[in-house]
């Protein structure tokens, strides 16, 4: 993740992608302050640079929705 920030730029969709992906495998983890804390300024960043009606901000929205559940899998 960080040469991929370091290359295309902390900004990129690349790059605010995989920092939700590191929020979700926290969230799985049983991480959820940190997982929220990096979901949260994930979808502010994605608000910031795609706007509220891109899919990638619907989904960065939707994974900060479902972070209660997602630590607990089915049996």
């Amino acid at each position: 993740m960080q040469d991929r920030e370091r290359i295309l730029g902390a900004d990129h969709t690349a790059s605010l992608n995989a920092r939700r992906n590191r929020g979700m495998a926290s969230a799985v983890r049983g991480q959820r302050r940190r997982a929220r804390s990096v979901l949260t300024d994930v979808l502010a960043d994605y608000i910031r640079m795609l706007g509220e009606a891109h899919p990638y901000t619907a989904s960065g929205r939707s994974s900060l929705e479902r972070l209660p559940s997602l630590h607990e899998f089915p049996p």
